[in-house]
């Protein structure tokens, strides 16, 4: 069954994800001087397409102390999925892992994305 995307992601174009991160109903607050953030783009089996990024606290629509976390892909990022993949069209879903005091926890967005070719 074909998963329904949230939005479509065009090959060469920038795109920016805020995620906010819960915990059993919670926000998940983070912290810089504790936490380590990374993110990646994933397909529907969980094979990574992008990334890892490093998320820091200081990127652009992050607010980590109330648990949001933001991802941005370049134009080149965007290209190399459809590259990787070897396909016309991918759904991706992103993914974030919090590393705190030496344990790791992990995060998939809720929403999947398409990414198809877009102008050249």
């Amino acid at each position: 069954m074909p998963l329904v995307a949230n939005q479509v992601i065009y090959t060469g174009d920038d795109t920016q994800f805020a995620i906010t991160l819960c915990l059993d109903g919670a926000i998940y607050p983070l912290s810089a001087l504790t936490d380590t953030v990374t993110a990646g783009v994933t397909d529907t089996s969980g094979t990574l397409l992008a990334g890892p990024y490093t998320c820091l606290d200081s990127d652009l629509g992050a607010d980590w102390p109330n648990g949001i976390v933001s991802i941005t892909l370049d134009g080149t990022d965007t290209a190399t999925i459809l590259t990787d993949a070897g396909k016309y069209l991918q759904e991706v879903q992103v993914e974030v892992q919090v590393t705190r005091s030496g344990l790791k926890r992990s995060w998939r967005h809720r929403d999947w994305y398409l990414v198809k070719d877009g102008l050249p």
